[in-house]
């Protein structure tokens, strides 16, 4: 999604309720390209998106160490299925909440 100077012009409430808005839509995975004047706008978007991220590196050095020590186990493949079903049914969950938000 593109936002080209969503807050121009805007009342401080209107910013601050976009600005909500905006971080919801980026929550939910859509990419954004924020085109911004406002930079305290910009900053809290931009710290939003730089803890997810920091959050998902983190996850990654953490499991790291733990995927490579099953990569040569004879345990992988049951492993890998019980994950791969672990994802699976967290992805269908997030998909119907965001079919039918009502049923959260």
């Amino acid at each position: 999604m593109l936002a080209n100077k969503p807050t121009e012009c805007l009342s401080q409430p209107l910013v601050e309720n976009l600005t909500e808005i905006l971080a919801e839509i980026n929550r939910r995975g859509t990419t954004t390209l924020l085109v911004e004047q406002m930079p305290e706008v910009a900053l809290a978007l931009l710290g939003f998106n730089l803890g997810v991220e920091a959050g998902q590196a983190l996850v990654v050095a953490l499991l790291l160490p733990l995927l490579l020590s099953v990569s040569s186990s004879v345990w992988e493949p049951r492993i890998v299925r019980a994950a791969s079903l672990a994802v699976a049914a967290v992805g269908c969950a997030w998909l119907v909440r965001r079919l039918f938000p009502g049923w959260s």
